[in-house]
């Protein structure tokens, strides 16, 4: 009972985790941010400032910021002892899941922006027992809330549990009213991970040449229906992880009320054992005891349901 239990709960959690990834590859919900931003570099085709997270002073890297949910145990670091390249990375960690989903990151503005021409950004992530780590994109109009798209590495580079640095990359054809972008290093629910060596690139005539050969002829959604789907999407897959962990919490309490009648039962039937052993000349002073029927709580397969047999 207590294995079957176990691997129950394995698959259940497994489930969870992979939900959770999923509801974070398809989030599109709009962080704060403030209109500065920073130019590109003049020695560089990388359109971020500080990308490998070199430089910097009071135990903060040049050209970035960062959000972080108030936590117990929610960290933001700027950290000199793991490093994919140079010396430094960022690190985020999250020790406890919020009430509801939050998305801390590092983040960087970026102004300036070649126009007319695809975004790339790439970059590096190593993880460990993470639910989700991305790279996000996202494409503001002139007022700091008018998000106008986004992208994050999740879709094609999906990044979870424990791994070494993992190459993750995106991109987006920014639109004409686009103001400026930003870069998000994020985390979704909880683990530790690290970023380094972000890279955020004009796409170049011969790449753009190669893709349009490659380009999908039939018609899309456009962006605002495309979000539209996503939100509601997020929000199906936010109730069906509000029903696995009420379908948990059920199974945990029939398991512990199973556990509580094998243990009456074993103290009756070694009180029998002790009576018979006082009356060895003839039959027991108390019946045999007969054990209480109350059957398991069954985990029906390919649901998200607990039944408990009548």
């Amino acid at each position: 009972m207590a294995r079957q239990s176990r691997k129950l709960r394995s698959a259940v959690h497994a489930h969870v985790l992979v939900l959770t990834v999923c509801l974070a590859a398809q989030a599109s919900i709009p962080l704060l941010v403030t209109p500065r931003a920073y130019a590109a570099q003049d020695n560089s085709d990388n359109l971020l400032r500080n990308p490998g997270f070199e430089d910097g002073d009071q135990g903060r890297p040049e050209g970035w910021a960062y959000f972080l949910a108030p936590a117990d145990g929610a960290e933001a670091v700027w950290d000199e002892t793991v490093h994919r390249s140079g010396k430094r990375s960022v690190m985020l960690h999250i020790g406890n899941p919020y009430d509801q989903e939050v998305y801390n990151n590092w983040y960087q503005h970026v102004g300036t922006l070649p126009a007319g021409k695809k975004l790339i950004l790439s970059g590096y992530i190593r993880s460990k027992e993470v639910t989700d780590a991305a790279l996000w994109l996202q494409c503001w109009g002139e007022r700091s809330q008018e998000l106008l798209r986004l992208v994050t590495t999740s879709v094609g580079y999906p990044i979870c549990g424990t791994g070494d640095w993992t190459y993750v990359q995106t991109s987006v054809t920014p639109p004409p009213e686009m103001a400026f972008v930003t870069v998000r290093c994020v985390i979704a629910g909880t683990g530790t991970v690290w970023f380094d060596d972000i890279r955020l690139v004009a796409e170049q005539e011969h790449e753009r040449d190669t893709l349009s050969k490659q380009t999908d002829p039939h018609p899309t959604l456009t962006d605002q229906e495309h979000l539209r789907e996503l939100l509601k999407a997020h929000q199906e897959l936010l109730e069906v992880n509000k029903g696995l962990a009420d379908n948990v919490r059920l199974l945990m309490e029939e398991i512990g009320g199973l556990r509580d009648e094998l243990d009456e039962l074993t103290t009756s039937i070694e009180t029998w054992h002790s009576n018979q052993s006082d009356n060895e000349d003839g039959p027991a002073s108390h019946p045999s005891p007969v054990p209480p029927f109350r059957p398991a709580a069954r985990y029906k397969r390919g649901t998200s349901r607990v039944e408990v047999a009548p």
